[in-house]
């Protein structure tokens, strides 16, 4: 239940004695951000990287995102790797739940929001991650919002609530954001590529429809279309041994 939720944090105990595991582990260190205004709290799904899906490791959480006073960095030891963020879960009062996956590639390759990575004995600053709704975009009964993701620093105020109530950890941590996953954008070719099945089936009569990226006069949003080899390159190109075109007239 939302109300029970709590921030992940490590045992108070094993940062005053010193963790078995703190020579084999490192500790990360994420601020999580509200989606929404009405969050309070979220959570993060961890996972290393599987061939080309991810396996989930641990979960970060924060609650009492919109209090002053609680804690807003989830605290987890993990073992040396790279680790992504493939997920994100918001909860409101009410106990409404809001949950955010990174888009499914054509390439049937999963990818996440962003990474980081750690090493035995590290307390590493992964940043403050931050999920932003820029766009929503028409789909079947309702829009499907499009999310931008962020990361940032934290706040000089959070930097000095966290030495003043996690001094342990303040002493030996050191700042590296992870990294926001960069997606190409989907060109022609791979949606030809990913079509062909599908428009093969139909001209069989196994299927009726074709899926709407696949549909005659489809336009995918932030598609990459291939450059024509028998169109010219825009510019000042010209072919071997022409005359210059004066200046003024349109290429």
């Amino acid at each position: 239940m939302a109300g029970c939720a709590t921030t992940s944090r490590i045992d108070d105990a094993s940062l005053a004695t010193g963790s078995t595991t703190r020579t084999t582990k490192g500790i990360a260190l994420v601020k999580i951000g509200a989606a929404v205004n009405s969050c309070t709290t979220a959570s993060v799904n961890l996972g290393t990287r599987d061939g080309t899906r991810f396996k989930d490791v641990t979960t970060l959480s924060v609650a009492g995102l919109n209090s002053p006073t609680q804690p807003a960095v989830a605290e987890v030891e993990l073992a040396p790797g790279e680790y992504h963020v493939t997920g994100y879960t918001c909860v409101t009062p009410r106990g409404e739940v809001m949950r955010i996956v990174p888009k499914p590639q054509l390439s049937g390759r999963a990818e996440s929001f962003a990474s980081f990575s750690i090493a035995a004995g590290e307390v590493v600053n992964a940043g403050f991650l931050m999920l932003a709704p820029v766009r929503a975009i028409p789909i079947g009964a309702g829009p499907v919002v499009d999310w931008q993701i962020l990361v940032r620093d934290w706040p000089i105020d959070e930097v000095n609530r966290f030495k003043a109530q996690r001094p342990q950890l303040y002493a030996t941590m050191q700042a590296r954001l992870m990294t926001v996953t960069k997606v190409p954008p989907v060109t022609a070719a791979q949606v030809a590529s990913a079509c062909e099945p599908h428009k093969k089936l139909q001209a069989e009569g196994k299927i009726q429809e074709l899926p709407p990226l696949c549909r005659p006069g489809a336009v995918i949003p932030g598609a990459a279309a291939p450059a024509s080899p028998s169109a010219p390159a825009r510019g000042n190109t010209q072919p071997a041994g022409a005359k210059p075109k004066p200046r003024g007239v349109d290429a």
